[in-house]
């Protein structure tokens, strides 16, 4: 470590750090903190699982069956934030779940209102 310390302050014109006596002390994640990491991206897998599933619903059928699954997931029933940067999962879900009802609700308007122009013509 001393070695390339001396290299980078060669080459790079550094200044070499006065206390080393740190050097030995790293820090090591606790048996606790990895478990919590760890339950943390199931969490959060588990979550995009959820979105995927909203997002691959072929149509508003599936879109209805998905969304009753996911109103008794524990993520969606729980005030959890899979993502600390966003709302809790529950609002996530729902607005995620509104735009593509409304995505289906305005293909079949578009269908149906296609259909009533080829009746009429």
């Amino acid at each position: 470590m001393e070695y390339f310390e001396n290299w980078l302050d060669k080459n790079q014109n550094l200044t070499p750090r006065k206390d080393k006596s740190q050097d030995r002390v790293q820090h090591v994640n606790t048996r606790k903190e990895i478990e919590k990491k760890e339950q943390m991206l199931k969490e959060r897998l588990e979550f995009v699982r959820l979105v995927n599933s909203i997002a691959e619903s072929p149509n508003s059928l599936t879109l209805e069956k998905n969304r009753k699954t996911i109103q008794n997931h524990f993520l969606y029933t729980s005030s959890k934030k899979s993502f600390e940067a966003y709302g809790n999962n529950k609002e996530l879900l729902d607005d995620y779940y509104s735009v593509h009802k409304d995505f289906f609700q305005l293909q079949e308007e578009i269908y149906s209102f296609k259909n009533k122009k080829e009746v009429n013509n």
